[in-house]
């Protein structure tokens, strides 16, 4: 919101944005697509998780992303203790490189 109007955002900013939605959305949340998003049932929020399995998952997400081109780094870190993972990665996109630190 800017000056009490919406304002959309394009380029780089709107690829930021979308990988951060797409991260934060649990698969089948979003009723416009049933399939965006990320499996966290069954695969994220279990007992043993499978970070293997999780890397994968979340790098389909980035990828699948539109504007992105590649995964240039990605490093996953999953804190057991507190039940909480924190991905750090950045990507080409085709309005230039940006690095995102999320923590799901």
């Amino acid at each position: 919101v800017t000056n009490f109007d919406l304002s959309l955002v394009d380029g780089l900013d709107r690829v930021v944005q979308d990988l951060k939605v797409r991260l934060w959305i649990f698969f089948g949340e979003w009723f416009l697509d049933i399939t965006t998003g990320v499996r966290f049932y069954g695969d994220v929020l279990v007992k043993n998780p499978d970070l293997n399995a999780i890397e994968a998952l979340l790098k389909e997400t980035i990828t699948g992303t539109r504007d992105v081109i590649e995964i240039l780094s990605f490093d996953l870190q999953f804190n057991s203790s507190q039940r909480s993972a924190r991905v750090d990665f950045e990507v080409n996109t085709t309005f230039g490189t940006t690095t995102i630190s999320e923590v799901l």
